[in-house]
């Protein structure tokens, strides 16, 4: 066990003072960043694999359903087919899964919270497709399921939540645990799960979204807030979890698997689209840009080796970015991934009958894999809109500019901030030491990460963003080593991206001073929240037949 709140520190520190590097090219590595076929045929893709994966499904009367977790996301899979393609190919198939899900598992009940709230995601989908209502109701019904193992206020004031036998730790540094949702339906698991508050927030989101219900809206700004805090480290790398329990002194589990980026990712960006907000455009980015170079997730071709469930998850929060963002820069720069991405599993994954491996570097299917069939899908969908015809991928296309974002500081953000930056420089008035120090810190940074290949390469910090914690209080957090069991990593190639040394310009020097006076993107989770004192409860028209 060792405490990480020197770490987050420094992390805060050298994201107020790095330099921000402009119009970085996508990679040229990356294999095939473009969709050639037809929109028409990239639909037929995704469907004739939708119906591969179905034709193993048992019957809805079964009394197995199989790979229950599976089902929910195969289930979100069907609902996305018909929202992209305008068509209703899916709706009685899904009402009969969705409705033999919640026969077999009453609620929605399930050992790991989030396989039920992924449920909810589906019906949430298949509404929006649909407008029928019966999906509305068994979207309530699965976010009452979550709700019960995500902190609310009142957990906190209390100290207590009813489905755990144990003391709450409030917080951990000044930002409030609200909003974390615990990831197993056990009454001694005290971990706070990023991977279940993910899911959590998407179906909170997407429920504020077909509602204009504030209750939900409320569930999901905490969520995000939780993530923020304490989940988000940077580069698009997203902590497991931590504890939830008091004792435990808010021991966390440091591993970043891949599929916590793409949930988090997807729920930041939904929230993004209903507020119509910009505050979290720089995360949003950074984020993207993280997930994208990071050399451990992919190879030297940019094409991801993850081969589990990331998959899924990847594809389905870049292309929720894809559609809530108006910036073209950013817009080009996941379309070329996403193609990348597309291209691979066409070409070195798909074997006969439409069936798809699991890695996407091939080699190509020889059987049914239903686990390869399902991320398959995903990224077979996304690639739907981006088929030729539909958008014009640049192959040169820049980064996202991040001194385009334009950002507020608001009145809750202005003295940590301030604080901070004073504390290592002494005044922002002496801009000839801020950037010759921050030069220093650069160059130190670089040489660090050229030591510790476990972390992103130098192209995203050439990217412009970085995890900066500089507004927030670093939390007395204790790390656990031990990772939870996790899919055997890819055998596949991960080559490192190469480093490459700048010199940096009086142009350049000029962003640093800017970057010093913006407003870093992290906000502890209780500033952030509007979430008001006793707001946990549904909509009234639900509350009684839904009650949790």
């Amino acid at each position: 066990m060792v405490t990480v709140a020197g770490l987050w520190f420094l992390g805060g520190a050298t994201a107020i003072f790095c330099p921000l590097i402009a119009g970085q090219s996508i990679p040229s590595s990356w294999r095939e960043p473009a969709i050639t076929i037809p929109r028409h045929e990239s639909i037929q893709r995704a469907k004739a694999a939708i119906d591969r994966y179905f034709s193993t499904l048992p019957a809805p009367g079964a009394s197995n359903l199989g790979d229950w977790l599976g089902l929910s996301q195969f289930c979100i899979e069907m609902a996305d087919f018909d929202l992209l393609t305008g068509q209703d190919s899916y709706k009685q198939v899904l009402k009969s899964y969705i409705q033999a899900a919640e026969r077999i598992q009453p609620g929605f009940a399930d050992r790991f919270v989030r396989g039920g709230i992924a449920f909810g995601n589906a019906a949430a989908r298949a509404y929006e497709a649909y407008k029928d209502e019966d999906f509305l109701n068994y979207t309530v019904e699965a976010w009452n399921w979550g709700r019960k193992f995500t902190v609310s206020e009142e957990n906190i004031n209390a100290g207590a939540i009813s489905v755990k036998n144990f003391t709450l730790q409030k917080t951990c540094g000044i930002a409030s645990m609200t909003g974390g949702t615990f990831g197993l339906n056990t009454t001694d698991d005290t971990l706070l799960d990023s991977w279940a508050t993910g899911n959590f927030l998407v179906l909170s989101a997407s429920l504020y979204k077909i509602t204009s219900n504030e209750a939900y809206l409320s569930a999901a700004n905490s969520a995000a807030g939780f993530l923020r805090s304490y989940m988000y480290k940077n580069q698009g790398l997203v902590v497991s979890a931590i504890s939830g329990k008091e004792e435990e002194q808010c021991r966390s589990q440091q591993d970043t698997p891949a599929y916590n980026t793409g949930i988090m990712l997807q729920g930041i960006s939904l929230l993004k689209s209903i507020n119509s907000s910009t505050e979290d455009d720089g995360l949003i980015n950074d984020i993207v840009v993280g997930e994208s170079l990071n050399s451990q997730w992919h190879n030297s071709g940019g094409i991801l080796t993850t081969a589990d469930v990331s998959g899924i998850y990847i594809p389905r929060g870049l292309l929720q970015t894809y559609n809530a963002t108006s910036d073209p820069t950013l817009r080009n720069y996941i379309s070329a991934y996403l193609s990348t991405q597309y291209n691979a599993v066409i070409d070195l994954a798909s074997g006969p009958g439409n069936t798809y491996a699991p890695s996407w570097t091939g080699p190509a299917a020889s059987s049914f894999d239903i686990h390869g069939q399902s991320s398959a899908i995903s990224i077979l969908l996304a690639g739907i809109p981006l088929a030729n015809g539909t958008v014009t991928i640049p192959p040169s296309a820049p980064l996202p500019d991040p001194t385009a974002t334009s950002f507020t500081l608001s009145e809750s953000s202005k003295t940590p901030v301030a604080s901070i930056v004073g504390g290592v420089i002494g005044s922002l008035v002496f801009v000839g030491g801020v950037a010759t120090f921050a030069l220093v810190l650069y160059r130190h940074r670089r040489f660090q990460e050229r030591q510790r290949q476990e972390h992103i390469t130098s192209h995203m910090t050439e990217s412009g963003y970085n995890g900066g914690h500089a507004n927030v209080v670093p939390p007395r957090i204790r790390i656990d080593t031990t990772p939870r069991p996790r899919p055997p990593p890819s055998t596949t190639d991960s080559t490192v991206l190469s480093d490459t040394t700048m010199t940096l310009t009086s142009s350049e020097q000029a962003e640093i001073e800017f970057v010093a006076r913006q407003r870093i993107y992290r906000r502890p989770a209780d500033a952030y929240s509007r979430q008001p004192k006793g707001h946990w409860e549904p909509p009234p028209a639900y509350a009684s037949q839904w009650a949790p």
